[in-house]
């Protein structure tokens, strides 16, 4: 072979390789752009439903593109009504998906905190002298008075409590299902365990 052809034969098999490689990149390119508008469109499409009764104009299951905060429900359910006792919920709380609210109303927040001093002697009251809630103790209506506890979070609570004993500190809270780090810290300083 002369040296003319093996040139030439190089310079074929160097482009056919170039072209090859090129081809790839564009391949893993075009497979990265694609999974990449795949994981945004599935961003896009994850809704959080949220129930919210009680106290507002419009109560009913509201829909949002992502995790909402409490203020934010409240609005889109209406408002509060007249009756409402807004103050017993952070209203800047994280919203989560399947979470249900109930906003209490004046007469009933008064009556939950009254119950909840009159049961019991000091020992097994609801609430603690400090005033926090105690989580071994607490009935459903007095756990959904917490910020971010609906009925159905309360009832876990109870149940959890059932099956596997009293609290032995607050973190434990954790561990029920559908809580998690930031409710607990939303309800740290207002809950207690005997």
């Amino acid at each position: 072979m002369n040296k003319k052809k093996i040139i030439t034969i190089i310079l074929l098999i160097s482009m056919l390789v170039g072209c090859e490689k090129e081809t790839v990149s564009m391949d893993l390119s075009e497979k990265t752009m694609q999974k990449n508008e795949a994981d945004s469109s599935m961003k896009k499409d994850e809704m959080v439903y949220v129930f919210i009764s009680g106290q507002v104009k419009n109560p009913g299951v509201y829909q949002f593109r992502e995790n909402p905060r409490m203020f934010e429900v409240i609005q889109k359910a209406g408002g509060f009504t007249k009756n409402a006792e807004p103050d017993y919920l952070n209203q800047a709380e994280p919203v989560s998906d399947g979470q249900s609210i109930y906003v209490m109303s004046r007469k009933e927040y008064r009556a939950s905190k009254e119950q909840s001093g009159a049961e019991g002697n000091s020992d097994e009251r609801m609430q603690t002298d400090s005033g926090k809630v105690n989580l071994n103790q607490a009935t459903e209506q007095e756990l959904t008075s917490l910020p971010g506890i609906g009925t159905t979070k309360a009832k876990s609570i109870i149940e959890y409590r059932e099956k596997n004993g009293r609290f032995t500190k607050c973190e434990d809270l954790k561990k029920v299902s559908g809580i998690g780090d930031a409710t607990y810290l939303n309800l740290e300083g207002m809950i207690a365990v005997d």
